[in-house]
């Protein structure tokens, strides 16, 4: 058996498959056949065998008690599945009492808040796309794509409570976790205290494990011996922000009052963006010009967000050009869109007549800016091409205010894009438009070309679950595209390239959409007679 003292590399990975057996029998017959929680199996485990050394770290005995590949994996997940079945039973009782102290106006609120987005997320169906909305900017930076890999490959074994268990422990049993809570890391969110009831939370714990990661990495290569506790606070504060920020959690006005923040789908996220595109920025201009009078930490988080800027930067207009030239390799005319952001395809990849994006890359938020910095200057025709009115002739005062309009009308197109369902629902039903202004089916309004009214089928169709939505959309665009009835082959063509999407966007969180806009000349029915186009 190993020496107690051991404190190399990992000890328990150097074991043959009869000593690991053996001590897998030990612990099976002494700990886990009498009930014992596997928090406590944990330690007499390292108590047994390595003498309780700390230098044995916790992912190393949990992977043992992990037993993958071993006669004892069933033995091994039911006692992790209890452990996770006990707290989440602690959290549900915690949660029945708050409802219970909860009016009755704010149970009603909830429920209405609620509702709405719970069906847009399938009941967790959609969850394993955490790592790609809310960490997809990691795919950016080259140096972390192994810790975004290892997220993805988390997600999906969180599945299982089990795994989720594991991980869970693991990162709890961390020396620096309690650190990390204590100076603002975010760790405490969707269940993560709990055994994670719903699949959504347990997917959610991947993403809160590798958040920890990288701060804990973070804080290994900038601390040192001989530092105080005032600079290793200031390193582990600031880090803790940036940790928070490139795994979509920001602290900031949208999510300040509850009010505002329960308007918004993901509050947190979309905090954190501009978080990234405008706060972080400036307060590292600040510290650069403060330098001799800036924390250890403000000087660590500075370098930390310009190299990440960087490479953030040079790696997305790499992919561009490779995606450029691609399209010019295989004779594909669509071009990539660098200079006009008032274009939906504006630096969006392109493929196959679709375009493309990056989950959590913040294109929608750079494009708003790009848009709004280039309404400065923008001409009457190219507010007219926009669909701005009343700009023929435009000038002086008149044409800052039509740039205005523009500017206003993007800004609310991205809050609605951002909204949680229930603003959009309220407002369908109040206007009998939906937020690109098609009429509804209620609506008596026939429409025009561009904004034909949806067919009552498209419309129960964009309620469903984010992936089954992002499907059916596509379906219903290209047969209004088409311009006339679409059967046979075709249809069955469509269906599959539908399905293909329907599994991208329930996956990763990538929603693909037609790079241009095409308009159909005459109204047509579909094989059920449904008309989806005017």
């Amino acid at each position: 058996m190993p020496n107690p003292c051991y404190s190399g590399s990992n000890p328990i990975g150097k074991l043959t498959d009869q000593e690991r057996l053996a001590m897998w029998r030990w612990i099976k017959e002494h700990a886990i056949d009498h009930g014992m929680p596997f928090e406590q199996v944990h330690e007499v485990f390292n108590n047994h065998f390595f003498g309780g050394s700390a230098s044995t770290k916790p992912e190393w005995i949990n992977e043992f008690l992990a037993a993958r590949k071993t006669p004892f994996k069933r033995v091994s997940d039911a006692a992790w599945a209890a452990q996770a079945n006990r707290r989440n039973i602690q959290q549900q009782a915690k949660h029945l009492v708050n409802d219970k102290n909860a009016t009755m106006l704010e149970r009603a609120f909830n429920a209405v808040i609620a509702g709405p987005r719970s069906l847009t997320l399938g009941w967790g169906v959609h969850s394993v796309v955490f790592p790609f909305t809310h960490g997809g900017a990691l795919i950016l930076n080259p140096l972390k794509w192994k810790a975004f890999a290892r997220m993805v490959v988390n997600t999906w074994r969180n599945l299982k409570p089990a795994e989720a268990e594991i991980l869970r422990d693991t990162m709890a049993r961390n020396p620096r976790f309690t650190l990390g809570k204590r100076l603002g890391l975010d760790l405490s969110t969707h269940g993560n205290e709990t055994g994670g009831a719903k699949s959504s939370d347990r997917t959610w714990g991947a993403l809160v494990e590798t958040r920890f990661r990288l701060w804990d990495a973070a804080m290994e290569r900038h601390t040192r011996a001989g530092m105080s506790v005032d600079e290793i606070d200031s390193i582990g504060r600031e880090m803790a922000v940036w940790a928070n920020h490139a795994t979509g959690s920001g602290e900031g006005p949208i999510t300040a009052h509850p009010v505002i923040s329960s308007a918004f789908f993901g509050p947190k996220l979309t905090q954190s963006y501009f978080n990234r595109l405008v706060g972080d920025p400036v307060k590292t201009l600040v510290t650069w010009s403060n330098w001799k009078n800036a924390s250890a930490g403000e000087k660590v988080v500075a370098m930390q967000r310009f190299r990440g800027a960087m490479w953030a930067a040079g790696t997305y207009t790499g992919m561009l050009l490779a995606n450029q030239a691609m399209l010019q390799a295989t004779g594909q005319k669509d071009q990539i869109n660098w200079g006009d952001p008032s274009q939906a395809d504006w630096l969006a990849f392109k493929w196959g007549g679709m375009r493309w994006g990056i989950p959590g890359a913040m294109h929608a938020e750079i494009k708003l800016i790009g848009q709004i910095i280039a309404a400065q200057t923008m001409k009457p025709e190219d507010l007219a091409k926009l669909g701005i009115k009343g700009t023929k002739g435009a000038t002086g005062g008149k044409l800052v205010d039509l740039r205005e309009e523009y500017e206003r009308r993007q800004a609310w197109e991205y809050l609605m894009n951002k909204a949680t369902p229930a603003i959009k629902l309220e407002e369908e039903l109040r206007t009998g438009y939906d937020w690109e202004k098609r009429p509804l089916p209620w609506s008596s309004d026939k429409g025009t070309d561009k904004k034909p009214p949806m067919s009552w089928l498209e419309y129960i169709g964009s309620k469903f679950p984010i992936p089954l939505s992002a499907a059916s959309g596509y379906v219903y665009d290209q047969l209004r595209h088409a311009g006339a009835s679409v059967t046979g082959a075709s249809m069955w063509m469509r269906a599959a390239m539908a399905a293909a999407i329907g599994a991208i966007s329930g996956t990763t969180g990538v929603d693909p959409k037609p790079i241009k806009e095409q308009v159909p000349q005459t109204p047509h029915r579909t094989r059920y007679q449904t008309q989806v186009g005017r």
